[in-house]
Order: structure tokens, then sequence, then C-alpha cells
């Protein structure tokens, strides 16, 4: 068993919140591949989101995987950073046929958490989401990973549907 995911869909966006000075947001190009799997690897530490998946897959395979055969996927990954220090990733995906984005990944640094900065990433994609022709937008989450769920719901994603995954690894 990997997890229980729970998959959530946002179709209002909360209020605005103020971005703590010191915190910005880089957007991310293919070039940056080895910069993301470093700041990836850094925010799966101590992480609850899948932790029986940690270790089983290589870095570049991840990002490969959340990237998809779509070129232009990249368009809304950006790095967190804290007063120039890398803290955290967000990989939103547009899908512009669907009308819809993927929040696939948001994730920060041991020393980032804790510190309502899950908030301040929440911002940042609502703006981003905001410069796009369609509102809705969908993830998956965990069903263990209680802080990730509680930040969800104050950002108005409600649960559509849950399932089971499992993994097996191959040698």
């Amino acid at each position: 068993k990997l997890a229980v995911l729970h998959f959530l869909e946002q179709t209002k966006h909360a209020k605005q919140i103020k971005i703590p000075s010191g915190l910005s947001f880089t957007p991310l190009t293919r070039e940056d591949d080895e910069l993301l799997g470093t700041i990836l690897e850094e925010t799966y530490v101590n992480s609850l989101d899948c932790p029986n998946i940690h270790g089983l897959r290589a870095v570049q395979d991840i990002i490969d995987g959340h990237r998809g055969a779509d070129p232009t996927s990249m368009q809304l990954w950006s790095i967190a950073e804290l007063e120039n220090k890398k803290i955290g990733v967000i990989l939103l995906n547009s899908f512009p046929k669907m009308k819809q984005s993927e929040l696939a990944y948001v994730g920060l640094s041991p020393i980032a958490r804790g510190n309502n900065l899950g908030n301040a990433c929440m911002q940042h994609i609502a703006n981003q989401i905001s410069e796009l022709p369609f509102s809705r937008v969908t993830l998956a989450v965990d069903s263990e990973n209680i802080p990730a769920k509680k930040l969800y719901k104050k950002w108005n994603f409600k649960k559509i549907k849950q399932r089971l995954t499992l993994i097996k690894k191959l040698s």
C-alpha cells in the first residue's frame, strides 16, 4: 500500500493574504532540472506526502513524470525562496482543453515548515490561477497528511473522491 489519496477540487478562491516580505517565487525552466531535483529531495525529508515512495524513484524520473508529454507544462512551476534561500517548490500544471489546473506538488523544506509559508505558497498559486482563463484546480493529497489537508481546506478545496494507491518495487 502506498497511500489512500484524497482528490480535491477548488472552484472558488479563498480571500487574499499578504505574502511575507523576503519570500519570492522564481519560475523554472527545463534547464533548472538539477536545481529542481535538489530542492525536491529537500522537501521530501520528513514529508507526510506518500512517505512510502520516498527513495524508490530517481528524482529525474519524478520530474519527468510531473512534466508528462506536454512541453509547456513547466510554465507555472516555481521555486520558493526566503531571503535568497531556496525553501520550496510549486508544480502547477495547466490543462486549457480541460479548463482546469492541477496542483501536482507543493512542498517546503523542513526548515520552512510551520511558519505559515504554506499559506503564502497557496496565495502564489491563487495569483497564478487568477491569470488563467479558468479557475478550477484539482490536486491529490495523502489522506494521512493532516497539515496539508487542513491547508487545502482553508483554501476552499473540497474532496471529490478517494483512491487506494499501491506500489510494487520491481528489481
